[in-house]
């Protein structure tokens, strides 16, 4: 079976929801609009096109970071239901082309579930898209654990964006800062808010996917855990290892250190590719003759090949699959310990906890050699293609 390359951060947004979320007091979707990422023929018809040319079989819809998280409960179930009944519209036109992560009414919880269960027992959805933040909520509150609880059942994936609010710092926000700055350090956040609460630990079978490369997390995780033992010492398991539980899409802004340094950290395994195919055509489409990191799937057991999911009777309720991102981390030994480290910037008698004795910048995962960069990653579970980390420079793209 051929594999299939699936492009996981892609932005549609039809007139309608945007007009609605307007309607009901949002005042930023202006800027999702007249970026060619609409549901209008000329739009899909340059869409098609450009995943044409780069090799893409599928796209994975989402709406944040105009998600329908609203306070009023019934305006959030009402818009939920719209982008949800228009992404289930487009998949069945083109069940070639298009998945969808559903929308959710948050930070309703009760609501969530039901709206949940419609996405994916009806409409086939694959998992759900939120916002780094709900309403100025962390992704940690606990009134969100019962919505994990079903992803984790489900198998089904996280798909975690920024929302646009720069991490309400005023420092960000007013100074020009809102997406330039404000969006990896919301992803940074967030990812770390679950790392810190264990939520990755706890439900090994709910698939987290964060967007941009994770952040600035690829940079941190070595100082992440020299500071756990007294900034954070409740936290279950190190930032390193837990940062192996999540998976990142590779939105680099055509910047292929960024991407390196996420290989490096994180191991090409855990990337997944993005297109962007409204914001950077002309990069986007030289990589589709150049090497990229993305994960090689097939249809699902329990799938058809329109991506619906499949019911057999009495079986349980899940979600359609996405099998390239693969809950393999229920095992915690299947999660890959980083490699002892060997040289140390701070001097010789800096230690740490960990698997080594002393710690090293720059030392990579095992099977790499401290201070490079291009060894070779071993063949993960399933069938997601790796590959050495310059070679997945060239998925690097850009988007919001």
């Amino acid at each position: 079976m051929t594999p299939l390359r699936i492009d996981v951060h892609a932005h549609l947004w039809t007139a309608e929801y945007l007009d609605r979320l307007e309607h009901l007091g949002k005042s930023d979707t202006g800027t999702q609009r007249g970026i060619g990422a609409g549901e209008g023929p000329a739009e899909l018809d340059h869409r098609f096109a450009l995943i044409d040319r780069t090799g893409i079989a599928l796209q994975v819809l989402s709406v944040p970071p105009q998600s329908p998280h609203l306070a009023r409960e019934s305006d959030a179930v009402l818009l939920a239901r719209v982008a949800n009944d228009a992404y289930a519209e487009l998949v069945a036109r083109w069940p070639d082309r298009f998945r969808a992560f559903a929308a959710l009414p948050l930070p309703h919880p009760e609501a969530s579930l039901r709206e949940l269960a419609r996405a994916c027992d009806e409409l086939g959805m694959v998992g759900v898209g939120v916002t780094t933040t709900v309403l100025g909520r962390s992704l940690a509150d606990p009134v969100f654990h019962p919505l994990y609880e079903e992803l984790d059942r489900r198998g089904a994936v996280l798909y975690i964006h920024p929302s646009g609010e720069g991490a309400a710092s005023p420092l960000i926000n007013g100074h020009g800062l809102t997406w330039m700055v404000g969006a990896p350090v919301e992803d940074t956040v967030a990812a770390m808010h679950l790392i810190l609460a264990g939520i990755p630990l706890r439900y090994p079978g709910m698939r987290i996917l964060v967007s941009h490369l994770g952040g600035a997390l690829p940079m941190l995780l070595r100082r992440l855990d020299d500071h756990l033992a007294f900034e954070s010492p409740q936290t279950p398991e190190r930032p390193s290892l837990a940062a192996l539980r999540l998976w990142y899409d590779t939105v680099g802004h055509c910047h292929p250190p960024a991407l390196i340094a996420a290989a490096a950290s994180f191991g090409a395994d855990r990337l997944v590719l993005m297109l962007s195919a409204t914001l950077c055509p002309t990069i986007v489409a030289a990589a589709a003759d150049r090497g990229r990191c993305t994960p090689s799937v097939a249809p699902a057991p329990g799938t058809s090949s329109s991506g619906r999911g499949v019911r057999r009777p009495g079986s349980p309720s899940r979600c359609a699959s996405l099998p390239g991102l693969r809950p393999a981390v229920g095992d915690p030994a299947t999660v890959p310990t980083p490699a002892p480290y060997d040289v140390c910037p701070g001097g010789p008698d800096h230690r740490r906890d960990g698997p080594g004795p002393r710690c090293a910048a720059g030392a990579g995962r095992a099977g790499r050699t401290p201070g490079t960069s291009s060894s070779r990653c071993s063949q993960p579970p399933g069938n997601a293609t790796r590959t050495s980390v310059p070679a997945a420079s060239a998925a690097s793209g850009t988007s919001s």
